[in-house]
């Protein structure tokens, strides 16, 4: 995920746990302002945020090993915003015939200026059969370029809420959206998902068996597809058997939620300032970062 121009320092460097009083309450600064400010960033990358050393956390399309990204947190935290920030500043780092985007969310008119600025774009809702259809589409074409039959651009496959794509799915379609989030980042699919903390610990949700490890004593659904191949893959950092190899963390209220995904790291994710500080998880290492609004 990371840059090679960004080097992680140890955490007593580099990390200063702030007290709940203490969140730091401000307008993040807007992406336009920011790019021009740190100047050329490479092509290949996407800006995420700025570390506490004022360095550009970029997300390296070309790197494989990084794997999917999901971005976890409280209603409110900021994660639509990041997407946004994330697929925005692909669009501005990269040429038209480098990246095209493949979006599903609830609310596509928060995706309208990037719509309207790129022609590379699909977007639809996940009840849609459109988003079944794209589905398939890009799970036929990692196939084909995993045989080496057909190569393109990088495709940025963009989900803002997973909870109600996976409600939405039949077995079929989930296994497509299996094989784009475990197969993609190794064929230049790169696939980048949001979703809340409280579907963690809702009983009735379809994620509580999904991702098992204790969130939910209470769900009595039976197993599913989603159930076999999903499962905990959120708190493996095990990037060998979690696809999802960069997790990134916004506020959360729940210290139990909290412990649950980051174990002795909790007190970072719970001092968190919602709407534009998040920790991002990568190969074992985590991050602190401000996020620019897009």
């Amino acid at each position: 995920m990371w840059s090679s121009e960004i080097e992680l320092v140890p955490e007593s460097q580099s990390e200063v746990n702030l007290p709940t009083e203490d969140k730091l309450t401000f307008d993040p600064p807007r992406l336009r302002a920011v790019l021009a400010d740190f100047g050329p960033l490479p092509q290949g990358t996407a800006f995420i945020g700025q570390t506490q050393l004022g360095q550009p956390l970029l997300f390296d399309l070309k790197d494989s090993t990084s794997g999917a990204i999901l971005i976890l947190g409280d209603p409110g935290c900021g994660k639509t915003s990041l997407l946004l920030t994330i697929l925005e500043s692909a669009h501005r780092l990269n040429r038209p015939d480098q990246i095209s985007f493949t979006i599903i969310a609830d609310q596509p008119y928060l995706f309208r200026e990037l719509e309207r600025a790129t022609v590379s774009l699909e977007i639809s809702r996940p009840y849609q059969v459109e988003a079944r259809d794209r589905l398939r589409k890009l799970a036929l074409l990692i196939e084909q370029r995993e045989c080496g039959r057909l190569c393109g651009p990088i495709i940025l496959f963009a989900v803002d809420g997973l909870p109600g794509l996976l409600d939405s799915l039949d077995d079929v379609s989930c296994y497509h959206l299996i094989k784009i989030i475990k197969a993609g980042p190794q064929v230049g699919v790169r696939p980048i998902l949001t979703m809340p903390t409280p579907t963690l610990t809702a009983p009735s949700s379809t994620l509580s068996p999904i991702l098992g490890n204790g969130f939910s004593q209470t769900q009595t659904a039976p197993p599913d597809l989603r159930t076999t191949c999903l499962s905990q893959w959120v708190v493996n950092e095990d990037i060998s058997s979690n696809p999802f190899g960069t997790v990134i963390f916004g506020a959360m209220a729940d210290l139990l939620v909290a412990k649950m995904l980051v174990g002795d790291d909790y007190s970072k994710i719970y001092s968190l300032s919602a709407g534009f500080e998040f920790y991002a998880r990568n190969r074992g290492r985590m991050l602190r970062f401000i996020a620019a609004s897009p």
